[in-house]
C-alpha cells in the first residue's frame, strides 16, 4: 500500500510540476489529499500489520500520520491562497507549480517515515525530505532565502551523514545475530543481544544527526533560520511534521536501547539534550524581535521537553508522544495565522506590526489562543502533558531538573508573551490606510480555530481510541 501511495504522490507532483497550470496543481493536490486520507483509513484497518518488507502500520506511525493528514488540509489551502497573493493570480506558474510539487513530495515522504520499518529506508526518506524542503525554503528567491536554503542543505547533509554512520555502527552492534538486519522490528527483537559499546555510539550519532529534523541541540539553528524566510504553510510542516519525523526515528531506536544495559546512559543523553535545548530557547528568545524566529525557539523548547519526558520511563513515553501531538496542532494554528499577518504587513517584527487587533480582530483572537496553546496555559491541552512530565520528575525526585525546567519555560513564556501582546495591542503601528481593516478568509479562520480547538479538547478529554493508540505506541 505504501508503494502505491508513493507512486500516486509522485504522479501528482509530476502533474503539478509538468503542466504548470493552476488547474493541474489544484487537481494534483485534490488527488493527493484523497490518497493521503485513504492511506490513513487503510492504516487504521490494518494496524500492527506489515506492508511489504520495509513498512509497518503501527500505532506510533498511525498517530503522527493522522496529525499530518489533519494539518495538511489547511496547509494546502493556505498555500493556494498564498500563491494567489504572492504570484498575482498564479502569474508565475513555474514558481507555483514547483512549490506545489515539492509540498506534495514532502508530505508523502514524512508519512512514509512514520511507517518505515527499516532504518535504511528511513534514512533515504529523510534525505528526500531535505531536498524537497530546500525547494520550499527558497520559494521567495531572496538573498536571505538563498542563505537559509544553503545553510539548511549543508547542516542537514552533515546530520544525515551522521545518521548513516550511526546505522553502520548499529549494524556492527548486531553482528552477534546471524541473519540480523536493519529492520526496526528486528533490532527491537534482538535488543538484548546488541553490543553495548557500538550501540552507544550508534545512538549518540543518531540523536546528533536527527537534531536537524527534531530542531533540538546541537543542530537546532538550521530549522529556526529557515522559518524566517520560508512560506508560512511550509513553516507549519517544519515546526510539526518534520520534528515529529525526527522524534519517531529516535524513539524507535530508544525503545530498543531501553531493553539493554545502556538504558540509563541513553536516558541521561536525552535528558541532557532536552535541558540544553530548553535553556537555548530561553536565552535566544530574548535576543530576537522576529516572531517567526521566536516561534521556532518555542518548538526547540517543546521538543526538548518531549526528550526530557522520554528519559523518564513508560509514563514519560506516553506524555512525550501526546505532547508532540498537541504541540503540532497548537503550532499549526498559530503559524497559519502568522501567514495572514505576513499578507497584511509583509514582516514579522512586533514593533512594526503592532495594533494587529485593530487590523484583524478575529485573527488577533486566534493569535492569542495560539499563544495560550503553545505556552501550555489552561485551557491549553499542552497543560495536561506538561503536568504529566512535571509530576513524573517529582515522583522520581529529580527536583533540580524540575525547578530548572520550570524556570527556563517561565522565561520563554514571559518573553514571547511580551512580544505577542505588543503585536496585538501596541501603539507603535504604522498602519497603512488600505490595511486598517482587513477582510479575512473565513475558511482560513475556521481551520485555525478548529485545529486549536482540537488541541484543547483532546488534551483534556482524549478519546478512548487515542489513549489506546498512545499506550500501544509506548509499549511496542
Amino acid at each position: 500500500m505504501i508503494a502505491l501511495y508513493l507512486f500516486i504522490a509522485l504522479c501528482c507532483a509530476a502533474l503539478a510540476f509538468g503542466i504548470k497550470q493552476r488547474w493541474a496543481s489544484v487537481l494534483a493536490v485534490l488527488a493527493f489529499l484523497s490518497t493521503q486520507l485513504g492511506l490513513n483509513f487503510y492504516a487504521w484497518g490494518h494496524l500492527n500489520q506489515n506492508d511489504s518488507i520495509y513498512f509497518s502500520f503501527d500505532a506510533l506511525g498511525f498517530i503522527f500520520t493522522s496529525v499530518l493528514s489533519i494539518i495538511s488540509l489547511p496547509v494546502f489551502y493556505n498555500s493556494y491562497r498564498m500563491l494567489e497573493h504572492q504570484t498575482g493570480e498564479w502569474a508565475d506558474k513555474r514558481k507555483a507549480s514547483l512549490y506545489t510539487a515539492a509540498l506534495i513530495i514532502l508530505v508523502a515522504v514524512l508519512t512514509s517515515v512514520y511507517f518505515a520499518d527499516n532504518y535504511g529506508i528511513l534514512w533515504v526518506l529523510i534525505e528526500v525530505s531535505t531536498i524537497s524542503l530546500a525547494a520550499l525554503i527558497y520559494f521567495y528567491r531572496t538573498k536571505l532565502a538563498l542563505e537559509a536554503t544553503w545553510k539548511y542543505i549543508f547542516l542537514s547533509s552533515i546530520g544525515i551523514s551522521l545518521v548513516l554512520i550511526s546505522l553502520l555502527f548499529l549494524n556492527v552492534a548486531m553482528h552477534r545475530e546471524s541473519g540480523a538486519s536493519l529492520h526496526i522490528s528486528a533490532v527491537l527483537e534482538n535488543a538484548k543481544n546488541l553490543d553495548p559499546l557500538w550501540l552507544k555510539v550508534a545512538f549518540a550519532l543518531m540523536v546528533t544527526g536527527l537534531s536537524t529534523k527534531m530542531g533540538v541541540f546541537p543542530f537546532h539553528t538550521v530549522g529556526i533560520d529557515a522559518t524566517m524566510v520560508a512560506p508560512h504553510p511550509v513553516n507549519v510542516l517544519m515546526s510539526t511534521a518534520l520534528k515529529n519525523a525526527g522524534f519517531v526515528a529516535v524513539f524507535r531506536l530508544y525503545q530498543a536501547v531501553m531493553e539493554t544495559s545502556i538504558a540509563e546512559w541513553a536516558s541521561h543523553v536525552l535528558l541532557l539534550v532536552g535541558l540544553i535545548s530548553i535553556a537555548l530557547a530561553a536565552t535566544q528568545t530574548q535576543r530576537t524581535q522576529n516572531l517567526n524566529r521566536m516561534l521556532g525557539y518555542s518548538g526547540l523548547e517543546h521538543v526538548g521537553l518531549a526528550l526530557v519526558g522520554l528519559s523518564l520511563g513508560q509514563i514519560g513515553f506516553y506524555a512525550a508522544v501526546f505532547h508532540l501531538v498537541l504541540h503540532s496542532f497548537a503550532k499549526a494554528g498559530l503559524f497559519l495565522q502568522m501567514g495572514q499577518v505576513n499578507r497584511i504587513y509583509d514582516h514579522h517584527f512586533p514593533e512594526k506590526n503592532a495594533a494587529y487587533f485593530h487590523s484583524n480582530p478575529i485573527g488577533s483572537l486566534v493569535v492569542l489562543l495560539g499563544y495560550i496553546g503553545i505556552m501550555a496555559l489552561p485551557p491549553s491541552g499542552l497543560f495536561s502533558t506538561e503536568l504529566m512530565i512535571f509530576s513524573q520528575l517529582a515522583a522520581q525526585k529529580q527536583w533540580w531538573v524540575l525547578v530548572l525546567v520550570l524556570f527556563l519555560m517561565t522565561i520563554v513564556l514571559l518573553t514571547l508573551g511580551r512580544q505577542v501582546m505588543n503585536m496585538l495591542y501596541g501603539i507603535k503601528a504604522q498602519i497603512k490606510t488600505d490595511v486598517a481593516v482587513v477582510k479575512v478568509d473565513a475558511l482560513e479562520i475556521i481551520a485555525q480555530i478548529t485545529i486549536l480547538g482540537l488541541m484543547i479538547y483532546i488534551g483534556f478529554n482524549p478519546p478512548v481510541f487515542l489513549v489506546d493508540l498512545l499506550n500501544q505506541a509506548c509499549v511496542r
